[in-house]
């Protein structure tokens, strides 16, 4: 059952699309302490239940000529891998944009897959640890942000305030959410 669920939604090895010839891990020293890769890291290595990675069904775009159906509904398609390039290439400003393309990448497959699939509950997850991963970041860069500033406490409103920068500055600022339901 997995496999045909595979076949449904990941892209084939003739399809003209990106290339995933190179590793599909980042390399070690492709910045381990980047909040953007550390996002991109947990989504990508997350497990199911029976430690599969939940990611595979996001790794590439359903196969054009197989489902065009799902370039009719969804406008704007976006792939885990896509989401690598820009990283790699400093496409994101913060990593609140990765999230966003991320949130955009889920809700594509709750929108296209019927909510009891095996893609839907996947994104519904990987969205759910998304969310948690993010909030851990801000937590973590508010925390190193209060040990390298002055201990003074008219220092704390400017802390918190660059700290939520990080999740909201840029053009995804409210397209987060952990759960959107679509009527159909």
């Amino acid at each position: 059952m997995a496999q045909s669920l595979i076949a449904q939604t990941a892209t084939l090895p003739d399809e003209d699309e990106e290339s995933d010839d190179e590793e599909e891990e980042p390399a070690e020293t492709e910045e381990a302490d980047n909040p953007q890769w550390q996002l991109f890291q947990t989504i990508r290595t997350a497990p199911n239940n029976q430690g599969v990675r939940m990611s595979e069904y996001f790794w590439k775009l359903p196969s054009k000529r197989l489902y065009p159906d799902y370039y009719k509904t969804i406008k704007n398609p976006i792939s885990l891998l896509q989401i690598r390039t820009k990283i790699k290439k400093g496409e994101y400003g913060t990593v609140s944009e990765v999230a966003g393309d991320m949130n955009i990448m889920f809700e594509n497959a709750k929108k296209y897959n019927i909510h009891t699939s095996r893609l839907y509950k996947c994104a519904v997850k990987l969205q759910k640890i998304m969310q948690e991963k993010v909030q851990e970041l801000l937590e973590f860069d508010q925390d190193s942000d209060s040990d390298s500033e002055f201990e003074n406490s008219s220092h704390q409103p400017k802390l918190i305030k660059r700290a939520s920068n990080l999740l909201t500055r840029g053009k995804y600022k409210d397209n987060i959410p952990l759960k959107k339901d679509y009527m159909h």
